[in-house]
């Protein structure tokens, strides 16, 4: 049976009911959650309840309306972020609404300001989980060892990284706890099977191009790699037997070859 309890409403500045101030989502009573909000002393959203203030003292109460009733959860969501993307957020500059956050399920679109960071941060600091134990990190490991995620979810993963980039602080975090990991056989050869034959577009092979140019690989790097190589070479088949590679191909190998002798020789030189 589907649940059609949910409806959609507004809050107005004027009886008119012509300028919104504020869209929400609920069902039951929700739509007077907001007056026992100021009226017990909440400071969740400081707009808004200058507003609600403002209304009591025009109209001696706060003009609403049940925009859309009789919902399931997820068109309720849909509808109230539809609003408030077409009225628009005072907080963005984009329009009359109070709304913190986008409308739907979550925080999206929320912006906090560095004194609410902080505020957030001090809140949960030293709180279980923060940061979490060897036990528990060993734990949520163990939980997560083999879960595949979905294409619909790396795709978010995807989207919500999309630009970001690393502080130096974090890089060298990450490199220092991968620093001297060695990948299990089964994790190579998972690794091998899920980039065979797998096609970089020229934006990403240009990309790699760039950020490899002028560096030079660490001697444990070049060590590691030779020995792979004579293990390969003492009688086991390589990774490329069989293929059969283009001369601009042959060309970049040689030379790569080539850096690499020249790489051993200026190690050796050096001592």
């Amino acid at each position: 049976m589907i649940d059609l309890k949910f409806y959609v409403y507004v809050l107005y500045r004027d009886v008119a009911v012509i300028d919104p101030f504020y869209v929400g989502k609920g069902h039951g009573n929700r739509i007077n959650y907001h007056d026992r909000l100021l009226e017990k002393g909440k400071r969740v959203n400081r707009h808004k309840n200058n507003t609600i203030r403002q209304c009591l003292k025009a109209h001696g109460f706060v003009p609403k309306q049940l925009y859309a009733d009789r919902l399931t959860e997820q068109e309720a969501f849909y509808l109230e972020r539809y609003l408030i993307s077409l009225w628009g957020r005072r907080d963005k500059g984009t329009g009359c609404l109070t709304n913190m956050t986008d409308g739907g399920e979550g925080t999206a679109g929320c912006i906090y300001s560095a004194e609410q960071r902080a505020r957030n941060s001090a809140a949960r600091k030293g709180k279980p989980g923060h940061p979490k134990s060897p036990e528990e990190r060993a734990k949520l490991s163990a939980a997560l060892t083999g879960k595949r995620k979905s294409e619909a979810h790396k795709e978010k993963l995807r989207q919500a990284n999309l630009g970001k980039t690393q502080s130096q602080e974090t890089k060298a975090k990450n490199s220092a706890s991968n620093t001297g990991r060695i990948r299990s056989l089964e994790t190579c050869q998972k690794l091998s099977e899920a980039l065979t034959g797998r096609e970089r577009s020229p934006e990403h092979c240009a990309n790699i191009s760039k950020a490899k140019k002028g560096k030079k690989q660490a001697p444990d790097v070049i060590a590691r790699q030779v020995e792979s190589r004579a293990r390969t070479m003492a009688g086991r088949p390589g990774p490329n037997l069989g293929r059969v590679f283009s001369a601009e191909v042959r060309a970049r190998m040689r030379a790569g070859h080539l850096r690499r002798k020249q790489q051993q020789a200026e190690m050796q030189q050096n001592g």
